[in-house]
This record gives C-alpha cells, sequence and structure tokens, in this order.
C-alpha cells in the first residue's frame, strides 16, 4: 500500500513540474531579439506609381532546450502605404513553438519630420500563450555629422507574468550605399532586474541588386528561456543573409542564424522573405 502510495505522489510530482516548466518554455525569446536585429526602416522617398508595399517572410528555426528537441516558426506579414512621404503599416505575425500558435497585430509606421526619422509601433497580442499581450515601440534617428547618425529604440512589453522595459542607444555610419550600425542595449524585466547586450550589423552593396548582410549580438537575456537573474543567462547570435532585387518592384531575401543561450538554450534558423511593391 506505502508503495503504491508513493508510486502515485511520484506520478502527481512530475505531472505538476511538467506544468510548472511549460510556460517557462513557452515564454522564450519575450524580445524578439533576432527579428529585430534584422529589422532596418525603408528608405523614405516617394513614388508616383508603386505607393503600395507588401512584405512577407518566415522562419523556421530548430530549437534546443536541455534534452528537449522542438521547432519554432514564425510568419511574417506587412502592409505598408507611401503617403506624402509617410509610411504608415499594418503588421500581421503568426508565431507556432512546439505546436501552441500565438497571434499579434501592430499598427505602426515609419515617419520623416526635417532630418529626424521616426519609427512608431503598437503591438497586441491576440489570445496569448507566451507572446506579449501589448507592447509600444519608439524608434528615433537622427544625423549627428554628415553621413553619421545617433538613434535610440525604446520598447515596452506587457506580459501576464510581468512587465519588460528595453531602451537600446546606437549609431549608424553610411557610406556610399553601404552601412553599419552598432546598438547597445538595456532591458529591466519586472522583478529580474536589468540586463545588459550589444549588438553590430553591417549591410554591403556588392551590385546594385545584390545586397549582404552580416551580424551578431552578445550579452544577456537575448531570448530570456529560464526565469534567473540575467548574469545566468548569457548568450550570442550570429547572423548573415542577402536581398536580391528580382526586378524593379520585387525583392526577395534569405537567411541564416545560429544563437546560444545560457544554460541551455541552442537555435538554429533559416528564414526567407518577399517584398512586392505595387
Amino acid at each position: 500500500m506505502k508503495r503504491a502510495l508513493l508510486a502515485v505522489r511520484w506520478v502527481l510530482l512530475n505531472i505538476l513540474v511538467m506544468l510548472v516548466s511549460l510556460p517557462t518554455v513557452l515564454e522564450a525569446e519575450q524580445v524578439d531579439t533576432y527579428q529585430k536585429l534584422q529589422e532596418r526602416a525603408p528608405v523614405i522617398k516617394e513614388e508616383k506609381k508603386q505607393n503600395i508595399i507588401f512584405d512577407s517572410s518566415y522562419e523556421y528555426s530548430f530549437v534546443s532546450i536541455g534534452a528537449r528537441r522542438i521547432h519554432w516558426k514564425l510568419l511574417s506579414s506587412r502592409l505598408m502605404y507611401f503617403i506624402r512621404g509617410q509610411i504608415p503599416y499594418l503588421e500581421l505575425n503568426w508565431h507556432e513553438r512546439d505546436r501552441v500558435t500565438d497571434l499579434t497585430l501592430a499598427p505602426g509606421g515609419y515617419f520623416q519630420i526635417g532630418k529626424t526619422a521616426l519609427h512608431l509601433e503598437t503591438g497586441f497580442g491576440l489570445d496569448t500563450d507566451y507572446i506579449y499581450r501589448f507592447q509600444t515601440t519608439v524608434d528615433i534617428e537622427h544625423p549627428i555629422y554628415k553621413t553619421l547618425y545617433w538613434k535610440v529604440g525604446s520598447r515596452y512589453l506587457h506580459y501576464e507574468s510581468g512587465d519588460i522595459f528595453l531602451i537600446a542607444p546606437g549609431l549608424t555610419y553610411y557610406f556610399r550605399d553601404h552601412y553599419l550600425t552598432m546598438n547597445y542595449g538595456f532591458s529591466l524585466t519586472e522583478a529580474r532586474g536589468d540586463a545588459h547586450w550589444g549588438s553590430i550589423r553591417a549591410n554591403v552593396v556588392l551590385h546594385e541588386r545584390f545586397h549582404v548582410y552580416v551580424g551578431s549580438a552578445i550579452g544577456e537575456r537575448l531570448f530570456d528561456i529560464s526565469p534567473v537573474y540575467a548574469n545566468k543567462q548569457g548568450g550570442y547570435i550570429i547572423f548573415t543573409g542577402f536581398n536580391f532585387n528580382v526586378f524593379s518592384n520585387v525583392k526577395a531575401r534569405a537567411g541564416y542564424s545560429y544563437s546560444e543561450e545560457r544554460p541551455n538554450f541552442i537555435k538554429r534558423s533559416i528564414d526567407g522573405g518577399l517584398t512586392i511593391r505595387f
């Protein structure tokens, strides 16, 4: 009888551990670090015949969390419209992690005010399990000397488990059609303190129709897999890819990234996308 009772307790304890650990796995990559490292604001330029832009991308990731082997998927679609030199947009993101799906909807826009470029966005999670319920993004870029620009990015994310505040000042240097951008990131996670990281990205134009980019990020809480303090979550991301102008109004892209985060997280991702102007 005692053995049977102990066996039942052991089974119940394991079920409880699984139920407690599952949300931790699903809350991974709270700030979508790699997606933000890839993102660059489009050059704001008035177009007479091609004012509508549709952009769609897909990322497939092989994820290891300890002994677990799972897959993450991200399908992102954005519809943009040029109006008087400004670019409002609507973005829809479909996330799947270990067969659990979340949706986010994000209206936003890129705006030019004199020499200052401004990016504003508000995001809403739709019946979410691990993605934010609400987020706001504000990015500012302004020239300080010729083709050297300073910029500041900030973000607030609200989750069921708490809030995250991020700020990332940086510099971007444009030379001919190329650019190099560097950022320092600081985040504050409710009840778990602050984290710090740095990132760098270079975009090189090998041909007017073919661009190559490469970059890296290193620091704390890049994915935030385990609910521990930042000094136990050090990691890095390495990514590369290319953009190819298939036609004057069609651009294709593809990329790859490799990421690690302590104590036991590895992510390998391939992604591709298509941009069409109407």
